[in-house]
């Protein structure tokens, strides 16, 4: 018997699936009792000096990383600029043909390419997620040196892909049976997606992978404060040894995953595995870091992971969902606030606020109330009296707000051409003390105003100063799991 059919039994069906009532919607929120045991969690411990000084030094090389490789296009700058028309709505620019053919042409380059100058805002909405710098540092093993590696092999990676701007319309021909689908949290507040191999309705091509590219970045967006992983359940019922992926196509996706969404994957269930996947997970088995082996599980029992309410009836769960594309399509763009071309609406999560060029959803737009969260707890832009955007604020505590007030000032003086690159230990040592005065956890208000002064003296020292801000940013809002 296969090594991996032996691991576990058969996921539970103690649900009668008969008797429970049919659902088209997807659930792209968690329920409030989720969310309250999310906000329960006892802070993880905090970070060592030698684990802040190295988080310090990435910081102040991914920023300095940052500032160079760029196109000086104007016209490039021009097509992806957001204009504002005399009546006061935000428009984007027109696209020329010009700008199309470079674009393609920047796709396919190689990493020493410059980027397109307009990308620029999205990789610095990258960089600045409190959870980027930390993730490769534990995935590098807190090695500076293989950090580094990794992080600017996934920079070069992004400005050719661009995952977040996939559009919906690109991939939208590879979504239509559900082969893939967002749909419940799991008990740690993970967005679920469920892979469906047995759906499949396309041979094997490079927009299969940005499919699932496409998947997972929307699992990102949907995903709730402070949980920066997401669950994978790999259904094999009805697949066929045609349908599987082929081992290529296997692992260009494994690369993607392991090299550019590092530490994202918290759990990783195979259910009904067929005989004739043996031989192919042992084939893939040997390009698999063991931190990502570790987490995947054959044939578990998968309520002991997701609640029944959130869980799909398939699997033992209450949720008896009904696959309905144009439903689900819908209301993943509307939960995300992506428009069909890619761009996103006023309001979007790991957006550049400067870049989100469709309307705010109204009532009419957004989806059931037991679907998607508010736009409270979704929105990362809002209005002030004036009807003015202005940039997203922290959590709710004094540290938070402190915080943001202070980079609120620091993105408004930020010059916009990146770091100067620094000689010797200049680079670092700013970081370094900027660092270590605001890794505190959360709750620790008079820390939070220490941190936020002394980030303040260090930075007005000089431009590159200004980015150690950030990297004090990403490790006071960071909590290590």
């Amino acid at each position: 018997m296969s090594r991996f059919l032996r691991r576990a039994p058969a996921p539970s069906t103690s649900v009668d699936k008969a008797s429970l009532p049919i659902s088209h919607d997807p659930i792209l929120a968690p329920l409030p009792s989720t969310l309250a045991s999310l906000q329960s969690r006892p802070p993880s411990a905090p970070l060592s000096a030698a684990q802040q000084d190295l988080l310090a030094a990435l910081g102040a090389y991914v920023w300095e990383l940052h500032g160079r490789g760029w196109e000086d296009d104007a016209e490039l700058s021009k097509s992806r600029t957001v204009t504002e028309t005399a009546g006061g709505s935000i428009e984007p620019a027109p696209t020329s043909a010009a700008y199309k053919a470079k674009e393609s042409a920047s796709a396919a380059s190689s990493s020493t390419s410059p980027a397109p100058a307009w990308y620029r805002t999205w990789e610095e909405t990258f960089l600045k997620d409190a959870t980027t710098l930390p993730r490769y540092a534990r995935a590098s093993k807190w090695d500076l040196e293989n950090a580094k590696k990794r992080i600017s092999e996934t920079l070069y990676w992004r400005r050719s892909y661009r995952p977040e701007l996939i559009s919906p319309d690109e991939v939208v021909e590879e979504a239509k049976t559900g082969k893939q689908v967002l749909s419940g949290f799991d008990k740690d507040g993970r967005p679920v997606l469920y892979l469906r191999p047995g759906r499949e309705n396309t041979s094997p091509s490079p927009r299969q992978i940005r499919f699932l590219v496409y998947a997972l970045e929307r699992s990102l967006d949907i995903a709730p404060e402070g949980v920066e992983t997401l669950t994978i359940i790999i259904d094999y019922k009805s697949a066929t040894q045609a349908s599987n992926p082929s081992l290529s196509q296997a692992l260009k996706v494994l690369n993607i995953l392991q090299s550019h969404y590092v530490e994202r994957m918290g759990r990783a269930f195979v259910c009904n595995v067929p005989w004739y996947l043996n031989a192919f997970f042992s084939a893939i088995s040997p390009f698999l870091d063991p931190a990502t082996r570790a987490k995947i599980r054959f044939n578990a029992k998968l309520e002991e992971f997701v609640d029944l309410d959130l869980l799909d009836a398939e699997f033992g769960g209450r949720h008896r969902y009904v696959w309905d594309f144009d439903k689900y399509w819908t209301l993943l763009m509307n939960a995300a606030k992506v428009m069909p071309d890619g761009t996103r609406r006023v309001g979007a999560r790991r957006a550049p606020i400067e870049q989100c060029t469709g309307p705010a959803l109204s009532s009419n737009d957004a989806p059931t109330p037991n679907v998607v969260r508010s736009d409270a707890s979704l929105a990362s832009a809002s209005e002030d009296q004036s009807g003015a955007l202005e940039p997203p604020r922290s959590n709710g505590t004094k540290e938070g707000q402190t915080i943001s007030r202070f980079l609120n000032r620091q993105t408004e003086s930020a010059p916009s051409s990146g770091v100067q690159k620094q000689d010797g230990d200049n680079a670092t040592a700013p970081a370094s003390t900027s660092a270590s005065a605001s890794a505190s956890e959360y709750g620790q208000d008079s820390q939070a105003s220490t941190a936020a002064t002394t980030i303040a003296s260090q930075s007005s020292s000089s431009s590159s100063d200004e980015r150690a801000g950030d990297v004090a940013q990403t490790l006071s809002r960071t909590k290590i799991v």
